[in-house]
């Protein structure tokens, strides 16, 4: 889906980066993990794969990653 200001895709493994930077954020981290940063390694490993595994299943298994 996608608008003049937002573009709603599914997630991709290079998307690595952007859920590290975004959970970098202090008010993020507030509401996600108690104030604790998460790795990188963290984000790559567990957070997206479970991320995209959800999505995944809303979807009835249709392959590629989506926001969860």
């Amino acid at each position: 889906m996608e608008t003049e200001r937002l573009v709603l895709r599914r997630f991709t493994d290079d998307d690595v980066d952007n859920l590290t930077a975004l959970d970098a954020g202090p008010e993020v981290r507030h509401y996600l993990t108690a104030g604790r940063p998460t790795s990188q390694e963290k984000v790559r490993d567990e957070v997206l794969p479970r991320i995209c595994a959800k999505e995944e299943a809303r979807a009835g298994g249709e392959s590629g990653r989506a926001w969860g």
